[in-house]
């Protein structure tokens, strides 16, 4: 299991974040979506058009995703979490919304074919202007785009730090041993995390 969106401490309140991360996670779930039967194909539809997606993968359950998503601004963590409902909801895709708690806990799941972009641009928006021109359109996903590097964010929009991973030069071995060996902690006291 995993926090997201940072360390905190001395619990998950979100009053006890300690360092952000610049991660926000969503949560689409079958569930909010239950007119979506091909999960990996949304999966590579989302990825090769949302230039803010970190990491993907299908949840535990196959039938829902896990999506990490570059924030610029953890401070506007749920503000920018409403953002992101809206804009997924334009494309007709419902997200969990308890996930825009900054201090929820990720299982993690396995899947054999992750998305992985350490280019992510970081999402922001910028609320003082919308406070005047209230925000009406989603960017477009073209289906057949590849992901973009990231470009410098439109004229009055906040500029957003690069977002670095956490796991660069890390052992995989190491993160992928912790993850098997949570899953077996949730096997072996029959834990329902779906």
């Amino acid at each position: 299991c995993a926090t997201i969106a940072g360390t905190f401490y001395p619990d998950r309140s979100n009053g006890n974040l300690q360092r952000a991360s610049r991660l926000m996670c969503l949560d689409i779930d079958k569930k909010e979506n239950p007119t979506i039967t091909d999960w990996q194909r949304l999966k590579e539809w989302l990825c090769k058009g949302d230039e803010h997606i970190v990491f993907a993968s299908l949840s535990v359950s196959g039938e829902g995703l896990f999506v990490v998503y570059a924030i610029s601004r953890p401070e506007r963590y749920e503000q920018l979490y409403r953002r992101a409902e809206i804009d997924f909801g334009s494309w007709g895709i419902r997200l969990d919304s308890s996930c825009k708690n900054v201090g929820r806990l990720r299982v993690l799941s396995y899947d054999k074919h992750p998305y992985w972009n350490e280019f992510a641009t970081p999402f922001d928006v910028d609320f003082e202007a919308e406070e005047a021109a209230p925000y009406t359109n989603a960017p477009q996903i073209p289906p057949t785009q590849a992901p973009q590097q990231p470009q410098q964010l439109a004229a009055g929009y906040h500029q957003p730090q690069a977002w670095q991973s956490p796991y660069r030069g890390r052992n995989a071995a190491t993160v992928e041993d912790k993850v098997r060996e949570c899953c077996a902690q949730i096997s072996k006291h029959g834990i329902d995390v779906t």
